[in-house]
């Protein structure tokens, strides 16, 4: 069965997950893969449409494996933001909306964290990630949480 938590443009459900960045762009493929080991994630910026019309669209998966076998819980951070012909950026999802931070259930190995922005407007769209990943045995810290950040990632 599928949690399906939604808050201001975002969505988060259990089977796959995200995070934040505030550099600037590193331009980079619409698909990028990030983390290593027994947790991953990965972030996909795409136009996508349906009868309603079309939408950019932000998804963020994330997880771990089942070599890593306690996971408490999986949060991420998003940033989402589009920039126009004369260089203004718009954030869609970020600290200045106040709407970034999407949190998986307890105990859920995977999670995915979705957003969305108008199609027109932006000559590029970017976003970043940053998972967390509480209770797993892989943070280098050994404080219980691992960290793994998506870098900053544009398409147009």
């Amino acid at each position: 069965m599928k949690a399906i938590h939604k808050a201001a443009g975002i969505a988060a459900t259990a089977g796959t997950a995200a995070a934040l960045f505030l550099a600037p762009p590193a331009y980079a493929d619409t698909d990028t893969p990030f983390g290593k080991g027994n947790c991953s994630g990965r972030l996909q910026g795409f136009t996508t449409s349906d009868q309603s019309g079309s939408w950019e669209q932000l998804d963020v998966s994330s997880g771990c494996n089942a070599n890593e076998p306690l996971v408490l819980q999986i949060q991420t951070e998003l940033l989402f933001y589009g920039i126009a012909s004369n260089g203004s950026r718009t954030e869609f999802v970020g600290p200045t909306t106040g709407n970034h931070l999407v949190k998986g259930p307890p105990n859920a190995r995977q999670m995915l964290a979705q957003a969305s922005a108008p199609p027109t407007g932006f000559d590029q769209y970017c976003a970043s990630a940053t998972v967390y990943y509480s209770g797993v045995a892989g943070d280098p810290s050994g404080g219980g949480t691992l960290t793994q950040e998506s870098g900053v990632v544009c398409w147009s």
